[in-house]
């Protein structure tokens, strides 16, 4: 079975249900009070939204329920450690810039709206600075890392890297960056 890219809620979801199964909760009702602890689940809304959460988890096979016991499957495992590998990325800073800018253009289609959302928010993680609308710049070389990202996001054919010697409003960049020392 193919899975698709699991959205950010879900795989915040799975983050907490994977912690609370490597602790002693291992039974389906252990672990549903575990959750609504963890998650604050004060109403009966909340308690049926965690339900469902965790009936899609199974659905999409990142949990197993055997002998009245949750486990964490291969494939949600998979997803936990792909989320760390991408969370851990950082832009490595050389002791001198090199006067270069590299900039990231993209233009992501709206049909992917949620796809753009998480890129965007990596790209702030990682350290990128907004330029102009689809425009980031950062002042090292970071496209191995955007690369990275945008591979996990499938929006890798959508984006173009560029190196500048120059850039309007350089100064308020150099400041930003802390490169004027």
């Amino acid at each position: 079975m193919r899975h698709r890219r699991p959205s950010p809620q879900t795989r915040i979801f799975l983050q907490v249900l994977a912690g609370i199964l490597t602790n002693q909760y291992r039974t389906h009702s252990s672990v549903l009070r575990a959750l609504e602890r963890e998650m604050k689940a004060e109403d009966d809304a909340a308690r049926a939204y965690i339900r469902r959460k965790l009936y899609a988890m199974r659905q999409l096979e990142y949990v197993s329920k055997r002998d009245n016991t949750l486990l964490l499957t291969r494939t949600g495992r998979n997803v936990l450690s792909e989320d760390k590998d991408i969370f851990s990325l950082t832009i490595p800073v050389p002791k001198k810039h090199d006067g270069l800018w590299r900039i990231l253009v993209f233009d992501i289609p709206q049909e992917q709206a949620r796809a753009r959302i998480e890129f965007v928010r990596h790209l702030r993680r990682l350290g990128l600075v907004f330029y102009q609308r689809s425009v980031w710049v950062h002042p090292y070389p970071f496209e191995k890392e955007v690369k990275k990202i945008a591979r996990k996001c499938d929006v890798l054919r959508y984006t173009l890297f560029i190196t500048a010697n120059t850039l309007d409003g350089m100064a308020v960049l150099r400041r930003k960056f802390k490169l004027d020392a």
